[in-house]
């Protein structure tokens, strides 16, 4: 159907196929990170060096969830200063 698509919208109207896919990586990753943060510590020991790591671990699953606001905060301040300084 995709195929239909494209064939009747010009090129740059056509649907980019890079979304789906950072969907996809944004949805995968917001699963971990919610097992990591809400179940990881009510799940029995397991025997997998990785799943018991996230069940053990104290401190990486507060600090990577928190880099995504600050990341976003620093981007903004960024374009923020940028415009600022093509403007003046």
């Amino acid at each position: 159907m995709l195929w239909l698509v494209r064939l009747a919208l010009p090129p740059a109207k056509r649907p980019s196929m890079a979304r789906p896919a950072a969907g996809l990586l944004t949805f995968v990753a917001f699963v971990v990170l919610s097992f990591w943060l809400l179940l990881s510590n009510f799940v029995p020991p397991t025997g997998n060096r990785f799943l018991d790591w996230l069940r053990e671990d104290q401190y990486y699953c507060l600090l990577v969830p928190l880099t995504v606001p600050v990341t976003l905060a620093a981007s903004y301040f960024t374009w923020f200063t940028k415009m600022l300084f093509q403007r003046n």
